[in-house]
């Protein structure tokens, strides 16, 4: 049993106990819905169930009940117990699958929070076209990328963690390097391919979506 399911447990009313090898988590009947009133002998004098009156008889019954859930095996331990103690047993029981339902929760919320920010390809061709991402190079097009740690897609390096670029031969686009480096070839010829669905973009799309999410699924570690 985890430390987290026993604070779990420990916040539904169990009280642990331990001595030499015992190990124990005790579900008092007062803290599942007994309520009692006892003489100075301790003997009850007044007793409630769930908010209904019940005789002195079965309360002191219910409180001869041990019900206790072994830490070392997680198994729920019954004894001594009579049906008066039903109501008791089956509170006890609801407990414990409540604080097991707790503890996953906080579990999977808690993977969550430290799972890597990820980016999806439409963000990173979205960012591409919004942003100045393209230089025009002597061989080709470099499309960048700046992201922060946190997975935000940012305008420039001045504000990002880490930079990925992606690399365009002219031939990519149907051009020979002479008609690239001679002028022929405009910027707006090459901005026309910044669409969904154009082989060309969506291989820069998915390039530098691969080697931000491989970046940020390192930093998370």
């Amino acid at each position: 049993m985890t430390e987290n399911m026993i604070k779990a447990l420990e916040s539904k009313g169990f009280h642990r106990w331990t001595k030499g090898d015992y190990d124990r988590l005790y579900a008092n009947a007062e803290d599942f819905g007994l309520y009692t009133e006892s003489y100075n002998s301790g003997n009850v004098r007044y007793a409630e169930l769930n908010g209904v009156k019940i005789s002195n008889a079965a309360a002191g019954r219910i409180l001869a009940a041990k019900i206790y859930i072994d830490v070392k095996t997680g198994e729920l331990v019954v004894s001594r117990a009579t049906g008066d103690a039903d109501d008791i047993v089956e509170a006890v029981k609801t407990a414990i699958e409540d604080a097991k339902a707790e503890t996953e929760a906080e579990k999977a919320e808690g993977a969550e929070k430290t799972s890597a920010p990820h980016l999806s390809e439409d963000a990173v061709r979205e960012a591409l076209i919004n942003y100045q991402s393209a230089e025009f190079e002597e061989t080709g097009v470099d499309y960048y990328l700046h992201i922060t740690a946190d997975g935000e897609i940012v305008p420039n390096m001045y504000k990002a963690d880490e930079t990925f670029i992606s690399s365009a031969h002219p031939t990519a686009y149907g051009y020979t390097l002479e008609q690239w480096q001679s002028g022929e070839v405009s910027s707006e010829d090459i901005y026309d391919h910044e669409v969904a669905g154009d082989p060309v973009f969506d291989e820069i799309v998915r390039e530098l979506t691969d080697q931000a999410n491989a970046w940020l699924a390192k930093e998370a570690d």
